[in-house]
């Protein structure tokens, strides 16, 4: 998905927009889809400045061949996976025109994604949320944020929503990924169910990545330098802010939560296989 989030200042004039989008999925043994079809695209220009073009663009079509990854285009009604494949797709079923044979592929969840936005293209502010329970989205004249929010990753188990975030504290912007992981019933997904989240050796190995990983994007002479750059880093815990991903789970820490604002946030990756020795039986 190609998201680019604009923060500007100053007033912003009430301008809403409502947008309704259609998220597909259809998997079998060899393939996958993913359409994220919102219909709206290239909704920011000129954003910045006269000679600069940004664009926002809520779309996206992903397939995936074994563990390859393409990226499709929509051309009409239907969406070209170059070089291999043309999909096209109903509320029935995704089928896939291969180069010499056409795949059906099941869909295992069909959603229609209803989304409250507001979109103002003079100061280039975007705001944006799922609307599942009717949802209202309040729209301040006056802030200095702006956020954009989609389906990050689905398959038949589970859902992850991820807010991308903007805010201007008055000093710099601070970016901060918010994710909400539901389960295919729409309850909230407890990771803690499913692994020991409070082994101490999974614990260490978390703390583990994110201090390499703040050492990565800062200037320590050791780790004992970097520990004392964060509030309290010896009683650092999983996070309930995750997202999963094809391959595992990442967990972000926004900035502010463990360290000072100004380190900005972490996030950190463990594989499906590194977690599966912590899985409870």
């Amino acid at each position: 998905m190609k998201i680019f989030l604009i923060l500007l200042f100053g007033f912003v004039a009430i301008f809403a927009n409502n947008f309704t989008g259609k998220f597909i999925y259809g998997t079998n043994k060899n393939y996958k889809v993913y359409i994220h079809d919102f219909g709206a695209n290239n909704l920011t220009k000129s954003c910045g400045g006269e000679d600069i073009d940004e664009i926002t663009d809520l779309d996206s079509f992903v397939l995936y061949v074994g563990d390859k990854k393409y990226i499709g285009s929509k051309q009409g009604s239907q969406i070209t996976f170059s070089p291999i494949a043309i999909a096209s797709y109903n509320d029935k079923n995704i089928t896939l025109k291969m180069l010499v044979k056409s795949v059906v592929l099941p869909i295992l969840r069909d959603e229609n994604i209803s989304v409250l936005s507001h979109y103002d293209s003079d100061t280039c502010f975007i705001k944006s949320k799922f609307d599942s329970q009717n949802d209202t989205l309040i729209l301040q004249p006056n802030s200095n944020y702006s956020s954009l929010s989609y389906i990050k990753y689905i398959d038949e188990n589970l859902t992850t929503y991820q807010n991308l975030i903007s805010n201007y504290n008055g000093v710099h912007p601070i970016f901060t990924t918010v994710n909400k992981v539901v389960n295919h019933d729409g309850t909230p997904h407890d990771l803690s169910q499913i692994y020991d989240l409070n082994s101490t050796e999974l614990l260490t190995n978390l703390k583990s990545k994110i201090l390499n990983n703040f050492k990565q994007d800062n200037p320590a002479t050791g780790d004992d330098e970097a520990k004392s750059m964060f509030f309290d880093f010896d009683t650092i815990s999983f996070t309930e802010n995750f997202a999963f991903e094809a391959e595992g789970i990442t967990f972000y820490y926004p900035g502010c939560e463990i360290l000072p604002c100004i380190n900005g946030g972490i996030s950190v990756f463990f594989s499906f296989s590194e977690l599966s020795r912590y899985k409870k039986q």
